[in-house]
């Protein structure tokens, strides 16, 4: 568990957020090649980097899909006692918006791991594989989001109306439902933008209809159209307290179209025999 709190948090907080109604590519608050880079802080100690970029919209199976994708880098200083290289990646439907493909690369120190979730919404079940060739089957709701594409979903919807919001996630091989009822107005500073107004929300998840209380969360978001996340803390008794603080924005789109999606797909067909 300790490695894995040390995703320098991103794949912590991808488990935040909500569903809505549809809205069309022009009105979404993000676009291809944005690009987003954040330092991280234990304490008051940097050690490590987080990006988190929409790197361009391609075809999986027909359908057009956003390649999102969350890196996390540990700095000079800490890669001398546990070296962090980790990226995921997320496929995401551009039009029913929900997650299609995930992929979950971690090299955090002597633990190295690579992972796949090939979603079948119609059967309503996740296909997982990993490198070891392992295979299972889990059942999930119908348009589940994952560890990243629900940040996404929800700067989609949008926090102004300051109500309970709630959605499926799958992560780790299980289903949480995600709540988040405690939505704030509140003034912060941050590197990229200097002081800046955002909401400040405080999210709940659950399993199995039991309250996940493994430390506490906050997370603000720019109160504009772009709704851009700025700065997220976690609290938990292990590891103290995280901070993540926007440092960057660029826009910066991935030369090639990505087929990282088709190439996870024929490899479980080639393998493992998965649909």
């Amino acid at each position: 568990m300790a490695r894995q709190r040390l995703l320098l948090l991103f794949l912590v907080w991808g488990l935040l957020f909500a569903c809505g109604a549809t809205k069309t590519h022009a009105e979404l608050p993000f676009q291809t090649g944005e690009k987003l880079t954040y330092t991280i802080r234990w304490g008051v100690i940097p050690v490590g980097t987080g990006i988190l970029w929409v790197r361009n919209v391609a075809e999986y199976q027909g359908c057009p899909i956003y390649h999102l994708s969350i890196e996390g880098t540990s700095n000079s200083f800490l890669s001398v006692f546990f070296k962090v290289e980790d990226v995921v990646h997320s496929f995401w439907d551009a039009e029913k918006f929900h997650t299609l493909a995930f992929q979950k690369i971690q090299n955090e120190g002597k633990h190295h791991n690579n992972e796949i979730y090939l979603f079948d919404h119609s059967d309503q079940k996740v296909s997982w594989f990993n490198t070891k060739r392992r295979v299972r089957e889990f059942a999930i709701p119908y348009g589940v989001q994952d560890a990243i594409s629900c940040l996404y979903n929800l700067r989609r919807i949008g926090l102004e109306r300051q109500e309970e919001l709630s959605m499926d996630v799958h992560q780790d091989e299980k289903n949480y439902l995600l709540k988040v009822g405690s939505i704030k107005k509140e003034s912060v500073r941050v590197n990229a933008l200097g002081r800046v107004k955002t909401f400040k929300v405080v999210p709940e998840a659950t399993h199995q209809g039991m309250f996940l209380r493994e430390g506490t969360m906050w997370v603000w978001f720019t109160r504009d159209a772009k709704r851009i996340p700025v700065m997220v803390k976690v609290k938990a008794p292990i590891f103290g307290r995280l901070t993540a603080e926007l440092v960057q924005i660029e826009t910066v789109l991935e030369p090639q179209p990505s087929v990282l999606a088709e190439e996870m797909r024929a490899l479980a067909q080639k393998k493992l025999g998965v649909k």
